[in-house]
């Protein structure tokens, strides 16, 4: 049987990577049929090269090897039947396949309606629904749900406490990214695999979002697996520390504040 050399395969591996609607899952399933793809590329300096220069052009992200890098991955692993495969290998590619979703989504951003924790209709919704599929497909994949309120925020009796934590803009930051993180659970994603942090207006007004744009009201969902962030957050998220969080599981409005917070 006649086998395709090595460079010929590492340049089918390119091919793959820079495609984004075949990518790392296209060479995921390669992986599970074709002898030759697996031991002559998998396992090349050169994949791992590419794996690497794929990563960045997604989202600036440095793919890490799983803890047990010198383990194979069993059966009936969320990347399919990659018996044979190193653990190192399927994580980047895992890796590699959830950035490659996340940027033909055009982002994980998630907008709501003015002064409220209710997602917009329309493609806000849909994207959430393609991002609930993503986590279910990775089941080892963490979520962090990132709330954020916008610079106009409602100004109120709280904004007389003298906390930022307490300001109406980190309050409504916190009930949206409850919002989103109730409907992860809803699509049945393990309460456990989310995170909330409550942002206020502070990442937007580091990121200069438009004061009372829709881009200020929004929750963004950031990914890790194995330790990666998938990708990695923006810029504006340095030096800056969340009004609340992260916290896990479910969110008790009313204990958090100190007193009774009106669901939205």
């Amino acid at each position: 049987m006649h086998t395709l050399p090595t460079d010929t395969l590492v340049l089918l591996l390119h091919t793959l990577l820079v495609d984004i609607t075949a990518g790392a899952a296209a060479v995921m399933r390669l992986a599970m049929c074709c002898t030759a793809w697996r031991d002559a590329v998998l396992r090349s300096d050169a994949a791992a090269q590419l794996y690497a220069q794929r990563a960045r052009q997604l989202g600036g992200t440095s793919l890490a090897p799983s803890a047990s890098s010198n383990a194979t991955v069993g059966t009936g692993t969320c990347v399919g039947h990659l018996e044979h495969i190193p653990a190192r290998v399927s994580t980047c590619l895992e890796q590699l396949v959830v950035l490659e979703t996340v940027s033909n989504l055009g982002g994980a951003s998630l907008y709501f309606d003015r002064a409220a924790a209710t997602l917009r209709p329309g493609s806000t919704r849909a994207r959430l629904e393609q991002l609930i599929a993503m986590l279910h497909r990775h089941r080892r994949l963490q979520v962090s749900v990132h709330g954020h309120a916008g610079a106009a925020a409602p100004t109120g009796a709280l904004d007389e406490l003298a906390e930022p934590r307490f300001s109406l803009a980190a309050v409504v930051s916190l009930h949206r990214a409850k919002a989103a993180a109730n409907l992860l659970a809803e699509a049945g994603i393990n309460r456990c695999r989310i995170s909330l942090l409550a942002w206020g207006d502070l990442v937007g007004s580091a990121a200069g979002w438009a004061r009372g744009g829709h881009e200020t009201r929004r929750v963004e969902l950031s990914f890790s697996l194995d330790g990666v962030q998938l990708p990695a957050l923006g810029a504006h998220y340095q030096n800056l520390k969340p009004l609340h969080g992260p916290l896990k599981g479910t969110v008790d409005m009313a204990r958090l504040f100190g007193f009774g917070v009106i669901e939205p």
